[in-house]
């Protein structure tokens, strides 16, 4: 698997938010295949298979990430 930066994994989680988000105001086709586009790359940058998952994966990088490298330092 690869490994993906935090600043790779947080753009993948705003562009899921950003889907989500779009889909629950007002879904279209459109924003069904934007949201399972975004669901769909964030599985694959994590190495999980399900959306909620990803999710948590990825914030636990972010996590871990802003553990080692405290903001101002």
């Amino acid at each position: 698997m690869l490994t993906h930066s935090p600043r790779d994994l947080r753009a993948l989680l705003a562009q899921h938010a950003d889907a989500r988000i779009m889909h629950e105001q007002h879904a279209t086709p459109g924003t069904t295949r934007r949201l399972e586009r975004a669901a769909y790359a964030l599985c694959v940058a994590t190495g999980r298979e399900a959306t909620g998952d990803a999710v948590a994966a990825a914030r636990d990088v972010l996590d871990s990430a802003a553990e080692r490298h405290p903001a101002g330092c």
